[in-house]
């Protein structure tokens, strides 16, 4: 293969040249002995975090968590300006780039999205994107801690002799799964994976694969052809065609905490939105702030944030009527005014102002709402659930997407 012609005149910034190869850069340790900086020029080579401080400049950095990002744009304000950062939370005048990515997705997930939205890859290689922790049982029981960063800075600190807990890799496997269904032109290889192994959700599409780390250097230093190792099943390629029970509960889980859904619809009614809040409100006020309230909604068990209005640097809880005019602007400017077609919001106190013309395209995501701060659901305890909703009526099955329905 030839090398990228990445120089661009006058500008620090590397040249994105489209339709290129994409080595997208996790951090797991099955990449620990990988000479990276080798294969960067044939194509574009797009890391995470800490990437660029501690081992070379990649041609794109991408960061999903806040602190990290900030960090970056603070500290290290000269490096956005004078290379391609991307970020879910860009400071203006520092040259960092919001993706176009639908939804706030982690940084493996940003960083592949990127390859295909952005660059236009139509090959993909996921290097270091392990997935699994050591010892991983399965996608809710995810073994120990397995990230080459661990202990740094805005990274999980594991105390000596302990080994921590790799996250969940629920909602990874989801995003990904979701890429790989939106491009079906663009073939993606997982180099080398941790212990053999690609999540269950991702080994049965027809333009996934597995190779090795030799293999890709052979492809690219000696014109060999890319030799897919990953056997696929009919298990596998029956499992893709099932529902993914984790888009469900995700869907569920963002929306009862005012994020967007856009991969997914909603799945939940207004109505059913507002009364569990409501529920979870009266519980908050009733027990404090302190411990986390969780609903079974559909067999899952998701907690629910409180609404909360910041008055200079006290938070409380927000009063009824507070809690109903934000809610009934956030689903106002969710569904872009067509609340009104829904008949059984006439139920909540605070009625919609007048519908405009249905547009039921994907929602837009949710408004922003000064003053109030509406927490992400952290993952689902497994211990005990606390008392106070046991009495609460279940919604129906989802259905896609019943909120779409006029008139329903």
């Amino acid at each position: 293969m030839k090398k990228l012609n990445k120089k661009q005149k006058g500008k620090s910034k590397p040249k994105i040249v489209e339709g290129s190869y994409s080595f997208v850069i996790g951090n797991g340790t099955s990449r620990r002995d990988f000479n990276l900086q080798k294969i960067q020029p044939y194509g574009t080579l797009i890391a995470c975090n800490w990437f660029f401080r501690d081992e070379f400049r990649p041609d794109i950095l991408v960061a999903s968590d806040e602190p990290m990002s900030k960090t970056i744009q603070k500290v290290y304000d000269q490096y956005p300006k004078n290379n391609h950062f991307y970020t879910w939370f860009p400071k203006p005048g520092t040259g960092s780039k919001k993706p176009n990515t639908p939804e706030k997705f982690s940084a493996g997930g940003l960083g592949t999205h990127i390859a295909v939205d952005i660059v236009k890859s139509k090959k993909v290689f996921l290097i270091g994107m392990d997935f699994f922790g050591f010892g991983s049982k399965n996608k809710m029981d995810n073994g120990g801690l397995n990230n080459l960063y661990a202990n740094k800075k805005h990274y999980v600190k594991v105390e000596e002799g302990a080994e921590g807990y790799a996250p969940t890799y629920r909602n990874w496997q989801r995003r990904f799964e979701w890429i790989i269904k939106s491009y079906p032109d663009t073939d993606f290889y997982h180099v080398d994976p941790f212990e053999g192994k690609s999540p269950e959700r991702l080994r049965g599409y027809q333009n996934f694969h597995q190779i090795t780390w030799e293999n890709l250097n052979e492809h690219i230093f000696n014109d060999a052809e890319l030799t897919d190792i990953l056997e696929k099943t009919q298990e596998d390629i029956d499992l893709i065609k099932q529902e993914n029970e984790d888009n469900i509960r995700a869907s569920i889980e963002r929306q009862l905490a005012g994020q967007e859904n856009r991969c997914y619809p909603d799945l939940l009614h207004p109505k059913q939105v507002y009364d569990v809040r409501k529920k979870g409100q009266e519980e908050y006020k009733r027990s404090g702030m302190d411990g986390q309230v969780v609903i079974n909604i559909h067999g899952f068990d998701i907690m629910i944030p409180p609404q909360i209005v910041s008055e200079g640097n006290i938070a409380r809880l927000a009063t009824d009527k507070e809690f109903d005019f934000l809610f009934t602007k956030e689903y106002n400017e969710r569904y872009r005014g067509d609340l009104a077609s829904l008949k059984i919001w006439d139920q909540v106190s605070h009625k919609p102002e007048k519908a405009s013309k249905p547009n039921l395209v994907p929602p837009p995501p949710p408004p922003g709402m000064s003053g109030v701060r509406t927490p992400p659901p952290p993952p689902p305890t497994t211990g005990s659930r606390p008392s106070g909703l046991s009495n609460l009526p279940q919604p129906p099955p989802p259905k896609a997407p019943p909120v779409a329905v006029k008139g329903s």
